[in-house]
């Protein structure tokens, strides 16, 4: 499994190398881009985002809390500016998956199986400059 971790503290997404649980403390070893090393950090800071085992049209991996464009109007679908939000139960399908929730004017309005269809990473949702993407 692939993660990667978005930092309350510093609004960067980082590529997360290990998730340690110790006894005293939850801690997360990523990839600093800033100072081009891995650091160890504190979990509490951060939002743990999983890999889908997707890729958008790209080629680029899509994790949860990823905002995108997912078009399958080709096969009788829609036009969307989604989430990727990982679904217990999935009320298209009645499973757990990874599903989209798909916004109009900044609010959810419905879900969306993650399917067929193209698909194109635009940002993300904890991002604080990405956020105005689901306001279209």
């Amino acid at each position: 499994m692939k993660f990667k971790a978005y930092s309350y503290l510093s609004d960067k997404m980082y590529v997360v190398k290990e998730i340690n649980i110790p006894l005293i403390e939850d801690y997360l070893w990523v990839y600093d881009p800033d100072c081009e090393e891995d650091n160890y950090y504190i979990k509490e800071f951060f939002e743990i985002l999983q890999y889908t085992t997707m890729k958008d049209c790209n080629e680029v991996d899509i994790y949860e809390g990823d905002i995108i464009q997912h078009d399958d109007s080709d096969i009788g679908g829609t036009n969307d500016i989604c989430e990727v939000i990982w679904c217990n139960n999935l009320e298209l399908n009645n499973c757990p998956g990874w599903g989209l929730q798909v916004y109009e004017n900044g609010k959810p309005k419905r879900f969306k199986r993650f399917g067929p269809g193209k698909c194109k990473i635009l940002g993300n949702i904890y991002l604080e400059s990405d956020k105005e993407l689901l306001l279209k």
